[in-house]
């Protein structure tokens, strides 16, 4: 971990760089299970909603550190939605399956 400013810099770049891809996998992967359009709605909710709520709470508590469980637990939730429609979708294919 680094105390400065400019040895932080290359590792900043380096996790954009990484998580970069991140949310067109999970669209395109979404999309690929329902071509709803709420997923949109969603994501640009949570994109507006997050960041103002992640200021309020640290506004509130007077700590960035605090605030940071906001996008955290929106991410744990996130996840476990996710695995949710993953499970049952799988379990809807399975049925369909076995009933044939």
């Amino acid at each position: 971990l680094s105390t400065s400013s400019f040895g932080a810099l290359p590792g900043v770049f380096l996790i954009g760089f990484g998580l970069g891809p991140v949310y067109p996998l999970i669209l395109a992967i979404a999309l690929q299970y329902s071509e709803n359009t709420l997923i949109f709605f969603v994501a640009g909710l949570g994109s507006a909603c997050l960041p103002w709520l992640t200021g309020i709470v640290s506004s509130a508590t007077g700590s960035l550190r605090t605030a940071l469980w906001v996008p955290l637990a929106a991410s744990v939730l996130m996840m476990i939605l996710g695995f949710r429609q993953f499970a049952g979708q799988d379990a809807k294919g399975q049925l369909a399956a076995s009933s044939e």
